[in-house]
């Protein structure tokens, strides 16, 4: 969860890193299920690659996920799309898929 919080840090500042830390003290460990409404399709892909907490998904580069087996541009679309309505996102080593 660190290097995210470092990662997100530079890029957004000191401000913004403070209120993703305290999105993941209160959803990080919160299983992917519970917080995300997500299709059959990714949820499954993402459970079948024991990603399974919030914060392991926040670690992955969009590159990454689409790497998944069952995981297209509509998926990491929904991913991104769920992840932001909590104020998350992907690691943002790589752009968003179009």
């Amino acid at each position: 969860m660190q290097n995210i919080i470092r990662k997100f840090e530079i890029k957004a500042g000191k401000k913004n890193s403070l209120a993703l830390m305290d999105v993941f003290t209160k959803y990080g460990n919160t299983k992917i299920e519970m917080q995300l409404e997500l299709s059959a399709r990714p949820s499954k892909a993402l459970a079948r690659k024991n990603i399974t907490t919030l914060e392991d998904l926040c670690s992955l580069s969009t590159t990454e996920v689409a790497e998944i087996r069952n995981i297209g541009k509509d998926s990491i679309n929904e991913i991104v799309s769920a992840l932001s309505t909590l104020g998350l996102n992907l690691n943002s080593s790589s752009p968003k898929v179009n």
